[in-house]
């Protein structure tokens, strides 16, 4: 049930998502799993956040990561940080965002992973642009490009923070140019 809502708020169905969510919640609740609990916790955060119920997406992520703590599954409560640290900056609580985005940075360099750890320091590069903090996102920007990874995510990610920190720097011609790098990653 998890596996489904996720894909169902994918394609912006959140009501059966967060129904489905609510019903693997009960099945993990029933047989135990605390895992199983922390995942469907997660899944309803994701689903509250796209359907803009973002009390209900703080309350699920906080619960999800206490589970995550819990049962000492670093990799998750990353995972739930960062998603929290999105809507944290999606309530305008830039701050709240930030410290929790620190959080996720350092559990996943704890853990080595290079991959999610440059996914942490884009959307951190994404809300200082959006906030007009450019030297902020170069930084978190800069720092991404010293992680060699050889992914196109990442890269496509990376490329459209800078096309946004060179656009709010009024350096239009460098803006489109990594704008397009990141079209064409995702073509």
């Amino acid at each position: 049930d998890s596996l489904i809502a996720q894909s169902q708020f994918l394609y912006s169905d959140f009501e059966p998502a967060i129904s489905r969510g609510y019903q693997a919640l009960a099945i993990f609740e029933q047989l135990g799993d605390i895992a199983g609990q922390s995942r469907a916790l997660y899944t309803l955060c994701w689903a509250h956040w796209f359907a803009d119920n973002f009390v209900e997406a703080i309350e699920f992520g906080r619960s999800s990561q206490k589970l995550a703590q819990e049962i000492k599954d670093q990799a998750l409560e990353a995972d739930i940080l960062n998603n929290l640290g999105l809507v944290y900056k999606r309530t305008g609580n830039h701050e709240l965002a930030y410290n929790v985005y620190g959080e996720a940075l350092a559990l996943y360099r704890k853990l080595g992973d290079k991959l999610r750890e440059c996914k942490v320091l884009t959307n951190m590069a994404l809300a200082y642009s959006l906030e007009g903090q450019f030297d902020n996102a170069q930084a978190c920007v800069d720092e991404c490009l010293i992680i060699e990874i050889e992914n196109t995510l990442i890269e496509g990610y990376t490329n459209l923070a800078l096309g946004q920190i060179c656009a709010g720097t009024q350096r239009y011609d460098g803006a489109l140019q990594y704008l397009q790098q990141a079209v064409d990653v995702a073509n």
